[in-house]
């Protein structure tokens, strides 16, 4: 196992912290080709793409799901400092750990709800109507997406509490 160069494995993981944003590069470039050509056939050429529309939509969820996966990453997300400031540091920091926690139930929630989608259209053999896509192609990338989601809130949890565990042996 030491036998293995140490260059691989930083890019394995350089790799895994960046592969939200990498598929959401991937979406946004597909679904524009797409939504270009889509255009062009159906002005130019009065020919429409069959099942370009239902492609895109699930471009744009994967694209939203995993770009707010990687919003959590670069702490991107928006939030309301007039309110939060107005708080000494110590609940200011309680405030942000309720968040992050708040934001794990909800995606919890949300993965639960994606799995049992994804499970029930690949037991049940869904298929959309135009494209004839496995429903539990679609659904897998919404669960894989909120698991991201729900990882990088874990790793925000995990610094805050760290942070304040910093804190605490600073002041003693």
């Amino acid at each position: 196992m030491d036998d293995q160069p140490k260059h691989s494995n930083t890019t394995s993981m350089k790799i895994l912290k960046c592969i939200d944003d990498y598929i959401v590069i991937i979406c946004m470039v597909v679904l524009t080709i797409l939504a270009i050509l889509s255009v062009i056939s159906r002005y130019v050429w009065n020919f429409s793409i069959a099942g370009t529309e239902e492609i895109l939509i699930y471009l744009f969820l994967w694209a939203s799901l995993f770009g707010a996966s990687s919003g959590f990453k670069e702490n991107a997300h928006g939030n309301i400092p007039i309110i939060t400031n107005l708080l000494p540091k110590k609940l200011q920091y309680y405030n942000d750990i309720l968040v992050v926690i708040g934001t794990i139930v909800f995606f919890s929630i949300f993965l639960w709800a994606s799995f049992k989608v994804m499970y029930s259209a690949f037991i049940y053999g869904q298929t959309s109507s135009i494209t004839n896509i496995p429903r539990w192609i679609v659904a897998s990338g919404v669960t894989i997406a909120v698991l991201c989601c729900i990882g990088r809130n874990i790793v925000k949890l995990k610094q805050l509490i760290t942070k304040e565990h910093h804190l605490i042996n600073k002041e003693q």
